[in-house]
């Protein structure tokens, strides 16, 4: 079992040694130089934060190097048909809101048109920000805190609404435009809105093009394999004797995972529900100090609803592609049934006891561990996602006293379907 172990994890760790050196994710894009020259060619795709500090290009030509590219050295760069950043001078503040020198970075173009919608994420706290410019006017940030007032009788936190003020002062020249700045939530879609609106009111004529922008993506699948296991046992008592090898058993499931293209398309948060019965058989010889030599046979039958809550990274590209996951399983018990009969090995053979429940201590019905997946993906019939999925887990087990107790490890090969495209 430990030569399994140590394969598995070699293979976890070359696999992940790879996705560090093969990050990068280039695909067609272009640059804008601070001539106002467009050059065409590829842009490395990463995600919001990292984006707002560096461009990574390369031309379509054989052997072009890879060219890393500040906001100093661009007025901005994009993907094609997808998302624009342009490099703007970007007012900053600190953790309690205090204003910083104003700094250049790669703003993500929400909205463009006579007022241009902004957003970065912040790379101190990881909150997303928002900006407004209009035609000739500097970079501000639409700001919104909530803050905590204490007073003598009374402590509660109110909203400062900064930013409808912002954009007040920013759409005074079209009056009716001003009800809805008073009504406009924070969120991204509301602030989308109002400033398209704005854009309309003062040039009807002109459509301003907000730029495709993948949303989140929730999805269902179902996962179908086998499974099997091994109880290890520690202390004083007699199944540290024994070799208690599950036989292989099926394992079935559902899947729900989250991809956000705000984060990373490479990143994958997956909560999953299995269901898997084991059973186990052993007869071996034991003795110790105070009892005689005795042969046991022990059989245990068990049951669980299997909750891993995982993370998993994807390498971006090729028709195959592999990933690793890392993540924490919660097992609440359904069934944890053990026996056990013995008898003294001798001069004379005595018969075998009934089988009886061997231990005094209630079985825990709850397990928790860890667990590390290798896999592949594919795009399968109708552009469904298919996965095939190896993991080794170690989890606590069902007995824990003063004197003993046991763990399992768990291997696990899956096929996942989505159910959604």
């Amino acid at each position: 079992m430990t030569n399994k172990l140590t394969l598995f994890l070699a293979l976890v760790l070359g696999l992940g040694a790879t996705a560090a050196h093969a990050q990068a994710d280039f695909r067609p894009g272009y640059v804008v130089l601070p001539s106002g020259d467009t050059l065409r060619g590829e842009v490395d795709y990463r995600g919001i934060r990292r984006n707002s500090q560096l461009c990574q290009f390369r031309l379509l030509t054989a052997g072009a190097n890879v060219q890393v590219l500040r906001p100093n050295a661009l007025r901005g760069f994009g993907y094609a048909g997808s998302l624009v950043y342009r490099s703007r001078l970007t007012p900053q503040a600190d953790s309690a809101e205090r204003p910083r020198p104003a700094r250049l970075f790669f703003l993500q173009v929400l909205v463009d048109g006579l007022a241009t919608l902004y957003t970065r994420r912040d790379n101190n706290n990881g909150e997303t920000r928002y900006y407004l410019q209009g035609t000739a006017s500097a970079v501000q940030e639409l700001a919104y805190r909530r803050e905590e007032v204490i007073t003598v009788t009374q402590r509660y936190y109110r909203d400062v609404n900064t930013y409808r003020g912002t954009l007040a002062t920013a759409f005074a020249d079209c009056p009716a435009v001003l009800p809805a700045v008073a009504a406009t939530p924070f969120k991204e879609s509301a602030l989308v809105a109002v400033v398209q609106r704005y854009n309309n009111c003062r040039q009807p004529s002109s459509v301003a093009v907000r730029p495709v922008r993948k949303k989140g993506q929730l999805s269902l699948g179902v996962l179908a394999g086998m499974q099997t296991s091994q109880l290890v046992f520690r202390g004083d008592i007699n199944q540290t004797a024994g070799n208690f090898r599950g036989r292989p058993a099926p394992e079935l499931g559902l899947s729900l995972h989250f991809i956000s293209p705000m984060l990373s398309e490479k990143l994958m948060l997956r909560v999953e529900a299995l269901y898997a019965s084991q059973s186990y058989e052993d007869e071996y010889v034991y003795s110790s100090l105070f009892t005689p030599l005795t042969s046991y046979q022990v059989r245990t039958e068990t049951s669980y609803l299997r909750v891993p809550l995982l993370l998993r990274y994807t390498l971006p590209k090729g028709k195959v592609r592999p990933f690793v996951e890392i993540g924490y399983v919660m097992s609440p018990a359904l069934r944890v049934s053990i026996e056990q009969r013995s008898r003294i090995v001798g001069a004379r053979v005595s018969e075998y006891d009934a089988w009886h429940n061997p231990y005094t201590v209630t079985p825990v019905t709850f397990e928790q561990g860890g667990l590390l997946g290798v896999g592949v993906q594919i795009n399968g019939p109708g552009s469904r996602l298919v996965s095939l999925i190896g993991r080794v887990e170690r989890s606590s087990g069902y007995y824990s006293a003063s004197s003993f107790d046991n763990y399992v490890w768990r291997y696990h090969l899956l096929l996942g379907i989505n159910l959604t495209k």
